[in-house]
This record gives C-alpha cells, structure tokens and sequence, in this order.
C-alpha cells in the first residue's frame, strides 16, 4: 500500500480524530479510505453504504457475522 502525506490544521486533525473515534474507524487510514470511495465513486447505492455502516457498528460490539446475516440487518434498515 502506498502511503500519502496529507497536511491538515490542527483543528482539522481534531474533528478528523474525533469523528474516528466516534464512527468506529480503526484508524485515520480507514476513515480516509472510505472517505475517497465516497468521493470518487458517487454511485455506491444508499445499500452499499448502510451495508458499511452496519458492519461497522458490529465490529465496534466485537461482533461477527456472515456476508447473508448482514444484508438481511441492511434489509431491516431499508423497511425503517
């Protein structure tokens, strides 16, 4: 993997921090990753994006669950 320098105030690294944190990212790189899928990919469906969301919110519970298990939670979701 190649590694890119990225310059941000401080206040900036603070929300980036923060929201990280609060997100459940592992790490800054995960947030940014994600963040650049979203960007350069518009068309990533609303399901593609609460399927991210939802597995996310298992790992930070230290759940794990099948590939079936999840898109049947995403399934929920989309019927809220």
């Amino acid at each position: 993997m190649e590694t890119v320098e990225l310059n941000l105030t401080e206040e900036e690294s603070r929300q980036i921090d923060a929201y990280v944190k609060r997100a459940g990212y592992s790490s800054r790189s995960e947030f940014m990753r994600e963040f650049l899928l979203h960007v350069t990919e518009p068309e990533l469906s609303e399901k593609v994006l609460k399927e991210i969301a939802v597995a996310r919110n298992q790992k930070q519970r230290g759940e794990v669950f099948s590939l079936e298990r999840n898109q049947e939670a995403v399934g929920a979701l989309n019927e809220l």
